[in-house]
C-alpha cells in the first residue's frame, strides 16, 4: 500500500522484488548491530561456567521470547545434555517466570551445561553467537540477519501469526538457498527437533556449508545503502 508513495524503497530479501516498483526498489539488506561481530566465545564460555570443548546450542526466541520455543526446549532439555550438548537458552521476559516453575516442577536446576536468561544485551548475544555450535531461532529479518553476518548453522521456526506470514517466507527464502533448516510450529515435536539438532552438532562440513550460504544474506553497507537512499532524497 505505502510503495506507490515512497519515493525510495529499501528490501532485505531478493523475493521482496516481486511487490515492488522496480524502478525505486534496492535490495539493501537488514543492517546489523556492530556488536554482533565482536563476540568472544572464551568470554562466553567463562560466564556460562561452560566446556569450551562441548558443543553449544543457542535457544533465540526474539526480544520478547517465544513459549512454543521455550516449551520444545525444555522438552528435550534433559535429552541434550545427556548428550552432551550445552544449551544457552534466552525465554523472553514475559517468559522467564514461568520457565523457572517448569524447571523446578521437573527437577531441573541451571548449571552443568545448561543456562537460561531472559534477555542477552548485545554483547551477551554476540557473545552466545561465538560460541554457539547450532542456534534455534525464530525468523525475523533482524535475526536473521545477525544470524547471517555470523555465518550460524540455524533452525529456524516461523512465528504462527506473523503479519502477512513475513517469518514464513523469510525462512523459506533462506532455506531455499541451504542456509538453514526449518520447521513449521506444527511439525516442532521433540523427537524431530532433538534429531536435527543432534544431527547439525554431528556434522562440522554441513554446518559450515549452510553458515556460507546464510551470510548471503547479510549485507554489511545496508546501514550506508539506506543512509545514502535517505540523503539523496533530502537533497532533491
Amino acid at each position: 500500500f505505502l510503495a506507490r508513495f515512497a519515493t525510495r524503497i529499501a528490501i532485505a530479501y531478493p523475493s521482496a522484488r516481486a511487490y515492488f516498483p522496480e524502478g525505486k526498489t534496492a535490495l539493501t539488506g537488514n543492517p546489523v548491530r556492530a556488536e554482533i561481530l565482536t563476540g568472544d566465545a572464551s568470554r562466553a564460555v567463562a560466564t556460562y561456567g561452560f566446556t569450551p570443548e562441548k558443543p553449544t546450542l543457542l535457544v533465540l526466541g526474539g526480544s520478547q521470547g517465544a513459549m512454543v520455543l521455550n516449551e520444545a526446549v525444555l522438552r528435550i532439555l534433559l535429552e541434550l545434555l545427556q548428550a552432551g550438548v550445552q544449551v544457552i537458552h534466552q525465554s523472553g521476559k514475559q517468559n522467564y517466570e514461568t520457565i523457572q516453575k517448569v524447571l523446578v516442577e521437573n527437577g531441573i536446576v541451571p548449571g552443568n551445561g545448561y543456562v537460561v536468561r531472559d534477555f542477552l544485551t548485545a554483547t551477551e548475544l554476540a557473545d552466545a553467537l561465538a560460541l554457539a555450535t547450532v542456534v534455534l531461532s525464530r525468523a525475523g529479518a533482524g535475526s536473521i540477519a545477525e544470524l547471517a553476518a555470523t555465518k550460524k548453522a540455524t533452525i529456524l521456526v516461523p512465528l504462527l501469526g506473523a503479519a502477512n506470514d513475513e517469518q514464513r517466507m523469510n525462512a523459506y527464502d533462506v532455506a531455499g538457498i541451504g542456509g538453514a533448516i526449518v520447521i513449521e510450529e506444527p511439525n516442532l515435536g521433540e523427537h524431530l527437533l532433538t534429531q536435527k539438532i543432534i544431527e547439525l552438532v554431528n556434522q562440522p562440513e554441513l554446518r559450515q556449508s549452510m553458515g556460507e550460504k546464510l551470510s548471503a544474506f547479510h549485507h554489511p553497507d545496508a546501514a550506508e545503502a539506506i543512509a545514502s537512499g535517505i540523503r539523496s532524497i533530502i537533497v532533491r
